[in-house]
């Protein structure tokens, strides 16, 4: 498998579960408006826009580490950190 469809497919799995983290009733008091994210809601962009970026989930947590940027293909050695209970990303 090319190794870009591998990262998209990894991006796409890491997106899906991260949208059901906060679905459902979390309170227990029937409101759903106290989720963490749904998959409907918009998060905060990350701070370097990339492409063919890793993803880790850990502790309520989501890294995007290294990638490329589009266009002159720099490769990053960053890695941001968004954490689901702020809603923040971080270097």
């Amino acid at each position: 498998m090319e190794k870009s469809l591998y990262f998209l497919y990894v991006l796409i799995l890491m997106v899906y579960m991260i949208g059901f983290i906060g679905c459902g009733d979390s309170g227990g008091d029937g409101d759903d408006d106290d989720d963490i994210i749904t998959p409907w809601e918009t998060a905060e962009p990350m701070l370097t826009a990339r492409q063919q970026l890793v993803t880790l989930t850990l502790n309520q947590k989501i890294y995007a580490i290294s990638g490329v940027i589009s266009g002159p293909g720099t490769i990053l050695n960053i890695v941001e950190e968004y954490d689901l209970l702020s809603g923040l990303f971080t270097t």
